[in-house]
């Protein structure tokens, strides 16, 4: 059974293009999920990379905004996995317009044989803003899979840890900064969830975003001499 644990997450209000977070290790063998909450920046193809891995570059799978499109939220998954347990980092670049800070949230997904784009099954983005004390939500094409593991984001104006998970779900991260107030929720779980919609646990009081994954769990089964092509719902 694949399983979700977080790894890190690093905040700077830094006015920058580049950020890198602390190091981390990750279990071998696994595949590396990231949020990233920027503000002040509209770059639309940002990229993340761990330098040690000769995958190195993450695939962008899908962006969500939120204050006016003056923010953005990014999330991004490994293109391999894991090579060995050993200390990394990662390092987000936003060279198209540079952010006044970052929120970088990495996890890790042990137990899986997909990575990048196949290693998703689903995703719901809401790409505006959700008004203020209101509880955001975003809403699947389909049910999911009891077996699969899910994963999601928040990007929001706030500076404190002003948003929960849904019932059943684990926190990962709850991250914020002051100047300007940005702040990232991601939440996740394991197993267990045959719903199309996934929510924060309450109302946050400010604009808001976000988006989910539903991951997919199933192997490969890729006989001899047959091409495969890997399809996502989104």
């Amino acid at each position: 059974m694949a399983a979700i644990t977080n790894l890190l997450a690093t905040s700077t209000s830094a006015n920058a293009t580049t950020y890198s977070t602390n190091a981390f290790t990750p279990a071998a063998s696994s595949i590396i999920f990231a949020f990233v909450a920027a503000s002040g920046t509209t770059a639309t193809n940002p990229w993340l990379e761990i330098s040690t891995e000769s995958w190195r570059r993450f695939t962008l799978v899908t962006t969500a905004q939120w204050g006016g499109g003056a923010n953005r939220l990014y999330g991004f998954i490994s293109n391999g996995s894991v090579s060995s347990a050993s200390p990394m980092k990662a390092f987000f670049n936003c060279a198209q317009d540079a952010a006044t800070g970052a929120i970088i949230q990495m996890a890790q997904v042990t137990g899986m044989s997909r990575t990048g784009l196949t290693a998703i099954r689903q995703i719901a983005v809401v790409d505006s803003d959700s008004a203020a004390s209101t509880v955001p939500t975003v809403t699947f094409a389909v049910s999911t899979l009891t077996a699969n593991a899910c994963i999601a984001g928040v990007g929001y104006n706030s500076s404190l840890a002003g948003c929960i998970p849904m019932s059943g779900w684990t926190e990962g991260a709850d991250l914020g900064y002051t100047t300007p107030s940005t702040a990232l929720e991601c939440m996740y779980r394991n197993s267990g969830t045959t719903s199309t919609t996934v929510s924060s646990g309450a109302p946050i009081s400010s604009l808001n975003c976000m988006m989910a994954f539903e991951l997919n769990v199933s192997t490969i089964d890729m006989p001899m001499g047959t091409n495969l092509q890997c399809m996502y719902i989104r």
